[in-house]
């Protein structure tokens, strides 16, 4: 998990960082936050399966995992709906059934409204698409309300999905596998010192932070 929000940071400090002449960095802030769900989804596939390698030795262990998570390969629409259909009762399942509002930034709604469906096949397609020439740019393929994208996949919607997606899947990891994040192992991973505490306020909106990590063994 820890994978996942250097993902997820990279992308946030780089939008920070970019240049007032470029916007290379907020372009590819949505690149890296489809990167940090699909690590997400693969450490939930990774815990469901520990059966299968919690006895083995070191690396056997190791190749085991590496199995576990290239079979999801990055279809990270498929990956969200199937821990949502193996899981009904879950926020995944939940959150996948309503439409998609950003919550964090005080902005005009989108002209269309869209389902989580749609925003998470828009996630998925600004990591596949992104990475060489498209006959279709992806924003000619998802025109959906404000998330619109260009050629690499800019959306500060589509950031702010990625996070409530992450967030849906943190808690679904901790209820079910009892496995939640070390935040000082990430905070050690996390590259720019300057941008932690306002990532951190910025990906878990209001009291989440305090209600996932209560109960954590210190």
């Amino acid at each position: 998990m820890t994978r996942s929000f250097e993902f997820y940071f990279t992308g946030y400090a780089l939008a920070k960082t970019t240049d007032v002449h470029s916007d290379i960095g907020i372009n590819l802030e949505p690149f890296f936050c489809s990167m940090g769900v699909e690590f997400l989804c693969k450490a939930f596939f990774i815990a469901e399966e520990s059966e299968s390698y919690i006895h083995d030795n070191f690396t056997e262990a190791k190749n085991r995992i590496n199995e576990i998570a290239k079979k999801m390969r990055h279809d990270i629409k498929d990956a969200v709906e199937k821990i949502g259909l193996d899981n009904p009762t879950s926020d995944i399942s939940l959150f996948l059934k309503s439409e998609y509002r950003p919550i964090r930034t005080n902005k005009v709604s989108p002209q269309k409204n869209i389902t989580r469906t749609d925003a998470l096949k828009c996630l998925e397609d600004a990591y596949l698409k992104s990475r060489f020439p498209e006959p279709v740019l992806v924003y000619e393929k998802h025109p959906t309300g404000n998330c619109y994208y260009s050629s690499i996949g800019s959306s500060q919607d589509l950031v702010e999905f990625s996070y409530d997606m992450g967030i849906a899947l943190l808690f679904l990891i901790k209820k079910k596998h009892e496995i939640i994040l070390d935040k000082e192992r990430v905070d050690s991973k996390l590259w720019n010192a300057k941008y932690r505490q306002d990532f951190w306020g910025l990906f878990f909106p209001g009291t989440t932070e305090v209600d996932y990590f209560k109960g954590k063994k210190s």
